[in-house]
């Protein structure tokens, strides 16, 4: 409410979809509140993406961590794991490239000299 008083808009990433327009629309808040694991989630995902609409997140001035130590020590031993789909395997040319590359590595595996 003080925020909002002096004229600055806030909002908070937490209550909005991922990917969704609203979590655009509260990052592109004055002040945005959030979680570490969601701010996390979102940058990784906005690397996954394949043209500028699709981002989410917007340059940030600067941040405000709470509890820092708790970001840094104990939540840095689970770490943000976010993929896309794997493409499927379908034509020919692709299909005799993954055996090459299997039979390569069945070689490259099977010549290694144990130490």
């Amino acid at each position: 409410m003080l925020f909002q008083f002096h004229g600055l808009t806030v909002d908070c990433i937490d209550r909005h979809e991922p990917n969704s327009e609203d979590r655009k629309k509260a990052y592109l808040a004055d002040i945005t509140y959030g979680t570490n694991n969601e701010f996390g989630f979102d940058y990784l995902r906005d690397n996954m993406t394949r043209s500028p609409e699709e981002l989410v997140q917007r340059v940030h001035n600067y941040a405000i961590v709470d509890e820092v130590d708790s970001v840094l020590i104990d939540d840095a031993r689970t770490p943000l794991i976010i993929s896309g789909p794997t493409p499927k395997v379908k034509t020919r040319s692709s299909k005799h490239s993954a055996r090459m590359y299997n039979g390569f590595m069945q070689h490259n595996v099977t010549s290694l000299r144990p130490y």
